[in-house]
Formats: structure tokens, sequence, C-alpha cells
């Protein structure tokens, strides 16, 4: 009796590989979009929720604009979904260069989910809080909005090691057609240096370290944003180059 033939190989066309990567690389401008159309503009979370600002004040805000709160809160929490296939294409490629080995790979892909979760559940918070603003007592509101603001933009040290693996690639692959250029891991570690002195925002509650100042959000923010366009750019590029 002969014996059962071996399952089929069915692997991916090229094609189809090529599409699957190129969405992946537009889903870092995607999440920009949702992060920063749900934050700022739907939300209305512009001007910032001060630190230095009483319970009274926040409680009011959350009140006021209960329902455009939960509306923007929920665009950034889908903006979250959106990185987990930008992360996974990043991954792949610090994959391909460190193959058969994994350990960067890995490291790599719990820091980009690590991102994914900080855009999921620091929105939560301001949900709750926003849920029953009209009943709830103002300290309790504080204390939401506190622990949001605090988990959004003082959680950054989990996303750290993506800024440090990138450079390692870009820096140290010798091959002609590279997996990243060298500038690119020149300009991870630039973020990484400038988002650093963003964690002094635990001690100040006004000025330049304070979660809504030039240290503690605006330039962490505008290096965060070039760092996604740039990503983008590199992954388009080795998507449609096949690399």
């Amino acid at each position: 009796m002969s014996s059962p033939s071996a399952p089929a190989d069915y692997a991916m066309s090229p094609s189809l590989v090529r599409k699957v990567e190129l969405v992946s690389a537009w889903c870092g401008i995607v999440y920009l979009t949702l992060l920063f159309g749900g934050w700022f503009l739907a939300a209305g979370f512009y001007p910032m929720h001060k630190p230095s600002a009483g319970a009274a004040e926040i409680a009011h805000i959350f009140q006021v604009n209960s329902f455009r709160i939960r509306i923007g809160m929920v665009i950034v929490m889908v903006a979250a979904t959106t990185f987990i296939p930008f992360g996974a294409a990043m991954a792949e490629r610090v994959a391909r260069f460190e193959a058969p080995r994994r350990t960067m790979t890995y490291t790599f892909v719990m820091s980009a989910f690590s991102n994914a979760m900080f855009t999921f559940y620091p929105p939560l918070w301001w949900i709750i809080a926003s849920y029953r603003a009209n009943v709830r007592s103002a300290d309790l509101t504080y204390l939401l909005n506190d622990i949001g603001w605090l988990q959004f933009l003082g959680g950054l040290d989990l996303i750290l090691p993506m800024f440090l693996i990138i450079p390692v690639v870009a820096l140290t692959d010798r091959r002609p057609v590279p997996i990243f250029p060298r500038w690119v891991g020149y300009l991870n570690l630039f973020v990484f240096v400038i988002v650093l002195p963003g964690q002094l925002m635990f001690f100040f509650y006004s000025g330049p370290f304070a979660w809504n100042g030039l240290v503690g959000i605006w330039i962490p923010l505008a290096g965060f944003a070039a760092w996604f366009l740039a990503m983008f750019y590199c992954l388009r590029q080795s998507a449609l180059r096949g690399v």
C-alpha cells in the first residue's frame, strides 16, 4: 500500500507578498492620521490639559466634552490596531538581518507591541473618565485623567528598544542592498535621545518638562512623527524593491 503523498506547499505569490508589505507600510501613515485626528481634532485635547489644573477644571472639561472625548478616544484606540502590521513589517526586516538567530527580532516585536498597548489603554482611561463625568466626583475624574496622561506619555520606556535595534541593523549591515539605510540608524538614535528627557514629566506640574511642555511632549512628538515618516519610506521602498 503506497504511503500518502506529502501536502503541497502553498506559498504566497510574490505579487501578494508585495501588496501585504505595502499595506503594512501604509499602516504607519494611517496610524499617525488616526492618532492625531482622534487625539487633537475629534477629542479636542488641544490645548492640552494642564498638570497644574485643579480637579474642578478637569472635571468640567470631561463633563462639557464627554461625547466628543469618547469619539476621539475610540479613533485613537483603532489607531493602535494599525500599528501592529506596521511594527510587524519592521520586525520582519530585523529578522532577515538577524537570521537564523532571533533575539533582536523578539525584542523588537515585544517593544512594538508595547507601543500598540500604550496607544490603546490610556484612551480607555479617558473614555472611562468621560463615561459618567456628570455623576462621578471631580476627584475621580481628576485621577483617571492623570492616569491617562502619565501612562500615555510616560510609558515610553518600553518602546525605546525599537529605536536601538534599528541602528544596529542599519549601521552594521554590510550587504550591497542593506535592510535599512545608514541615515535611518542615526535618526533612530536621535529619536531615542530626545525621548528620554520626557520621563521627567513625573516630577513636574508646569514648565517644559511637564506633560504639556516642550520637552515633555512636543519635542518627543515631533521626533516620533519624523520616525514614522522615515520608517514608512524605508518599508515602502523595501517592498517595491522586493528586499
